[in-house]
């Protein structure tokens, strides 16, 4: 009973399906990828490189890749974005734009068919002042909020208009 309850499935119910890999990333991992209310997918990646004392270390990569998946094997657009991607989402209220946001803060929105767009960057000041690294990330329906969390546990909502707060 109760609203958290497991949900239990016996093995039975699940059909087996076809998966096949597509390499997006051929030095780097997926670090995170959301799928739109189409057929595409946006993702970014984190790639190996040597780090100060000598280890190889995980950085967000400044690449992010386009997919549609009708058809997986043609290359989608390859998308940019210099303090690199740690997190990104479709935006809900323009089909051909992403919202990306990095380690630090920083938040661009882009055209997922690669064209260019403008410079504008926002940055989450308090994320920024804190020097926490930013861990999770939504945009709500309307795009009018955003959340991101960050490695010290706090929880920042930026509006895009000014909204009273209660």
């Amino acid at each position: 009973g109760g609203p958290f309850s497991p949900c239990m499935h016996r093995p039975s119910r699940f059909r087996p399906c076809r998966a096949f890999p597509i390499r997006l990333f051929p030095r780097g991992v997926v670090a995170d990828m959301d799928c739109s209310q189409g057929h595409s997918l946006v993702a970014c990646a984190l790639r190996s490189q040597l780090g100060p004392l000598g280890r190889n270390e995980f950085v967000c990569d400044a690449g992010m890749r386009t997919l549609d998946l009708r058809a997986p094997s043609r290359a989608g657009a390859d998308l940019h974005f210099a303090p690199g991607a740690a997190r990104l989402a479709w935006h809900p209220a323009s089909a051909s734009s992403v919202i990306v946001a990095s380690p630090g803060g920083a938040l661009k929105q882009l055209d997922a068919r690669g064209h260019f767009t403008a410079p504008e960057q926002l940055q989450i000041e308090s994320l920024a002042e804190s020097g926490a690294q930013l861990l999770s990330f939504a945009v709500s329906s309307t795009a009018q909020l955003l959340a991101c969390g960050d490695s010290d546990g706090s929880l920042h909502i930026c509006a895009v208009t000014e909204v009273p707060i209660e």
